[in-house]
């Protein structure tokens, strides 16, 4: 899917309301600083929204889970990193 650059090609409000907060976090800058974004902020929008943080080269951490994003994936992994989901042989489903 490719990356919608033109903010009028939005269909979603969510989307949209959140494309907004981050860019009034960002300034002058590319990336708004971390000290910058406050989830509480975006209460309307946590429950569909996931955040996390990368802790290796190929391995995150959830650090924020929505409850709509549990309800639509029945798994709830916050605070969970991705290497503990995923089985040891790879081959496995």
């Amino acid at each position: 899917m490719p990356i919608v650059q033109d903010p009028a090609a939005i269909a979603s409000v969510k989307i949209d309301q959140l494309r907004r907060w981050w860019l009034s976090k960002c300034g002058q800058r590319r990336f708004p600083d971390r000290a910058d974004l406050d989830p509480a902020e975006l209460k309307p929008l946590l429950p569909y929204i996931l955040i996390s943080e990368r802790l290796e080269p190929f391995n995150v951490r959830y650090r924020l889970v929505g409850t709509r994003v549990v309800g639509i994936t029945g798994l709830d992994i916050t605070g969970r990193d991705l290497a503990a989901l995923t089985p040891p042989d790879a081959t496995e489903d």
